[in-house]
């Protein structure tokens, strides 16, 4: 690992992220300004969800709960596929169980069966309409699987009138807009998004990513003129870190790369004091740098 040293390193890689099954199926472009979702619901790494968040009731739920069971000693003894067959009999049980019903969108998907991953999330929502996950796997599928721009925006409008607090439905959005190139209502959603009354940190954080990814140059540089465009959604991450180190951290690396010296010192500090090991030596060499561009040299 490195200092970033320019806007491709801050803006890529990230902290945090809620977006579900969106990231799942591609990646972002730049490396810190990149809205890290490495917990994609649809990801390699998924696995069947907690059986307590089945909702049917009664002997339907005894066989869901039987089917469900079997599915898990199938993964163990018979395989995948088999287990595949007996996850799809819960749903059968119980279309509403969304958790479940992204898990089998995504076997479909590995399969590459985009219609039955879309019928799976659909009849999940018909039982759970105020569902945003399942909105965001339909908007993902529809963008990148079948190339269908217009309908992944109904869906991303949905997500976002369910819930304008959370970070993955801007993410869509804006995803749906730098596909087609549309830079400028890319932008736009992000200045929807600085309206919103959250207090999550990583809220803040991923959107100041978002923007960073907007305004980045070609050559992988943040231009000084842009700085204010993206400054403040770090500085909302600030403000609600609640001590929280690596946001901490995070935003005195932005601050670096925008040659804002003297506010990123005493973050790093804040940092080191808390944690002398924090990210290995980086934020030590990080808060060496500043110095040394601040004319400190005696504390470089």
């Amino acid at each position: 690992m490195k200092i970033p040293q320019g806007a491709r390193d801050l803006f890529a890689g990230g902290l945090v992220s809620c977006h579900l099954l969106t990231c799942a199926i591609t990646g972002g472009t730049c490396a810190l300004l990149r809205a890290a979702t490495s917990d994609a619901i649809l990801d390699e790494e998924i696995h069947a969800p907690a059986l307590s968040t089945l909702n049917a009731e009664g002997e339907k739920k005894a066989q869901a709960i039987i089917y469900y069971m079997q599915g898990i000693l199938d993964e163990e003894s018979s395989g995948p596929e088999k287990a595949f067959e007996n996850y799809r009999h819960v749903l059968d049980l119980e279309p509403g169980f969304s958790e479940l019903a992204i898990y089998i969108a995504h076997e479909h998907l590995r399969r590459g069966e985009s219609a039955e991953a879309i019928g799976v999330l659909k009849d999940a929502l018909k039982n759970k309409p105020r569902d945003m996950n399942l909105c965001l796997g339909l908007s993902s599928i529809y963008l990148r699987q079948l190339h269908k721009p217009d309908i992944a925006l109904q869906y991303a409008q949905r997500a976002l009138d369910i819930n304008g607090e959370e970070f993955a439905p801007y993410e869509a959005f804006w995803e749906i807009y730098q596909s087609e190139n549309q830079k400028g209502r890319a932008r736009q959603i992000l200045e929807r998004a600085a309206k919103s009354k959250s207090t999550s940190s990583s809220f803040w954080l991923q959107l100041g990513k978002l923007a960073g990814q907007s305004y980045i140059s070609e050559n992988g540089d943040l231009k000084p003129e842009d700085f204010p465009k993206v400054s403040p959604f770090f500085e909302k991450a600030l403000e609600y870190a609640n001590g929280d180190l690596g946001i901490t951290n995070h935003v005195a690396d932005f601050f670096t790369l925008t040659k804002q010296c003297e506010r990123a010192i005493p973050l790093y500090q804040r940092v080191l004091s808390s944690d002398p090991d924090f990210s290995g030596t980086l934020t030590l060499e990080s808060l060496a740098l500043c110095y040394a561009r601040s004319g400190k040299s005696k504390e470089a």
